[in-house]
């Protein structure tokens, strides 16, 4: 009888054991998952966020004024319009020998306008 007992104890106390741990993994699992959906959560509404305050922008006045004069060259009264040409155009005619270089444009240093020029 006493070694039945032993036995009973024993497997009750494994048995709390197990049960215990799979209950620690799965609210591990679950907080784990909490977070990542509370983050998913943060994300989508800073996103919603920047598409209300976009779609506020595109319905005011202001974005309507710098449309009409960026495409279709509106200009308030007293005001005058100019039109440059493209950056390859406006080089050569400024002819200031600048060189380019994706998108930043240099100027050419003096030491070498003087030599091109005594050479």
């Amino acid at each position: 009888m006493a070694f039945l007992r032993r036995w009973l104890f024993w497997g009750a106390l494994i048995f709390c054991l197990i049960s215990a741990v799979s209950v620690g993994v799965r609210a591990y699992s679950l907080n784990r998952e909490y977070g990542q959906k509370e983050q998913l959560w943060g994300n989508k509404k800073e996103e919603m966020s920047k598409v209300v305050s976009l779609s506020e922008y595109l319905k005011s006045d202001a974005f309507l004024e710098k449309e009409i004069r960026d495409k279709l060259g509106y200009t308030k009264s007293g005001e005058v319009l100019l039109i440059l040409p493209p950056d390859e155009i406006l080089l050569e005619l400024t002819d200031l020998n600048w060189e380019l270089e994706g998108a930043i444009q240099k100027t050419t240093p003096n030491w070498k306008k003087w030599y091109e020029t005594f050479h």
